[in-house]
């Protein structure tokens, strides 16, 4: 975000393990949201960006092509408390901030079936 006037560009989620995150941003905060996500490394002691797009997907981190860093968002519905999501074989509920949902998961292989949104919850409960 160097260099990005605050009006312009704000962090709304991110995720970090090790030296790699995943970074969800905001390039359009006053009046109409624009979600933009950034795979990010720390190199010593210095993050960069290793890729970015409008969109999650997929993306090679380290020295194995077919190994790397998976992301999923979206905006949630007004009055959702958290997103439901399936890998693989495991469901989980991950947090909203600011109506955004945000999944990373690590070390994916890229052949790997990726995640997917279940739906949201609403209070204690899922439509």
């Amino acid at each position: 975000m160097e260099g990005f006037p605050p009006q312009y560009c704000r962090v709304i989620a991110s995720r970090v393990r090790g030296d790699l995150a995943y970074v969800l941003l905001d390039t359009h905060p006053e009046g109409w949201r624009y979600l933009y996500g950034s795979h990010c490394y720390r190199q010593n002691g210095k993050w960069g960006e290793i890729s970015s797009s409008n969109g999650g997907g997929w993306h090679q981190a380290g020295d194995d092509p077919d190994v790397g860093t998976f992301a999923l968002w979206g905006e949630a519905p007004p009055g959702a408390i958290a997103a439901r999501v399936r890998f693989a074989e495991e469901i989980t509920e991950e947090p909203l901030t600011d109506g955004v949902y945000l999944v990373v998961r690590w070390a994916v292989p890229s052949d790997v079936e990726w995640p997917g949104l279940i739906g949201f919850r609403f209070a204690d409960h899922y439509p």
